[in-house]
């Protein structure tokens, strides 16, 4: 617009020191403003478009940055969801794992068998607390010695020691202390230097009705597992293992002075011993003549329980009302 004022008005300057006066009365006319109103009308046109073109433009620039930053905050907002959405999965497939482990060891701890909960006990040992090397010992029927029942790794281990003199300075605390301790409670308790590069590191008593059974003693994890957590672990799978070998030494009294057995739905061996006593003292009164038939079923069968519930069904239907089915003197005959 000032440009085209400034034009104009030496426009002007030009006309009027050119023009002849006398032959014209004035310059401001139309025939010589007309150029100059044009010039000012296009200018101020061509500043309006201008003034308009910027607003736009800033305005546009404006919603743009608005755009960005809310683009930014959505970016910002997925990835808080996203690592939130990690979180959640990793705790859930935690809590997965942490069910389907309680699971597995509340299956195995139901055995009723004393020989299948040892070795249970000793495989959850390996795959929960992560015990690298480790045995388990049982103490004999003269309470005297530890026999070694259980082991992994490739260490050596000792096959038996004394109650009385374990060797150990970590056993040794861990039957005073009737208790789990670990190499650390040594640390703690004296001036405690290992002079033993196979040192046990954790050590648990295992005991039936307040009587000590046996001994878990673990001499290697790996570093990042030797934690609390992993101490109190220990612990508690002990802890449910002595459960549930009372619950098993229990049944394993009621069985004994059973004459059936309910698993398999047949006599057991006891009432075998009293019926052929009788039956014996009969034959030889009445003179009645008796059979006996024994069944072995091959020790090293895979599924020995369901096999003999099967054989005992088959051989309960297949004979008389008067015949009695009973346990042989092992698990694997009739």
């Amino acid at each position: 617009f000032n440009f085209s004022i400034t034009l104009s008005l030496v426009y002007l300057g030009l006309v009027h020191f050119q023009t002849d006066y006398k032959s014209v009365d004035s310059i401001f006319t139309l025939d010589y403003l007309t150029l100059p109103i044009l010039m000012v009308l296009i200018s101020v046109i061509l500043g309006e478009l201008k003034t308009r073109s910027i607003l736009h433009i800033r305005s546009v620039e404006k919603d743009l940055n608005e755009t960005g930053t809310s683009s930014d905050v959505l970016l910002k907002k997925v990835k808080d969801l996203s690592a939130d959405n990690y979180d959640l999965k990793k705790k859930l497939l935690n809590k997965l794992d942490t069910f389907k482990s309680v699971m597995t060891l509340t299956r195995g701890f139901q055995s009723l068998k004393s020989n299948e909960l040892v070795d249970f006990y000793f495989e959850s040992i390996q795959n929960e607390v992560n015990a690298r090397i480790a045995g388990f010992y049982l103490i004999r029927d003269d309470k005297e010695t530890f026999n070694l029942v259980k082991s992994n790794g490739v260490k050596e281990f000792r096959t038996e020691f004394l109650i009385s003199e374990p060797k150990d300075e970590l056993i040794q605390l861990c039957l005073d202390t009737r208790g789990t301790v670990s190499i650390r409670d040594l640390y703690k308790s004296n001036d405690f230097i290992p002079r033993d590069k196979e040192q046990s590191l954790l050590c648990s008593p295992v005991f039936l009705n307040e009587e000590l059974y046996g001994i878990m003693v673990i001499y290697d994890l790996p570093f990042l597992d030797y934690v609390p957590s992993n101490f109190a672990l220990f612990e508690i799978l002990t802890q449910w293992f002595e459960r549930s070998l009372a619950y098993a030494h229990k049944f394993s009294l009621l069985t004994t002075n059973s004459i059936f057995n309910n698993q398999i739905e047949v006599y057991t061996y006891q009432y075998f011993k009293e019926k052929i006593l009788e039956d014996y003292e009969a034959a030889k009164r009445y003179k009645i003549e008796h059979f006996l038939l024994t069944i072995e079923i091959e020790s090293k069968v895979d599924r020995l329980d369901t096999l003999r519930k099967f054989i005992a069904q088959v051989l309960k239907a297949n004979t008389r009302k008067t015949d009695v089915v009973t346990e042989g003197m092992n698990s694997n005959t009739f």
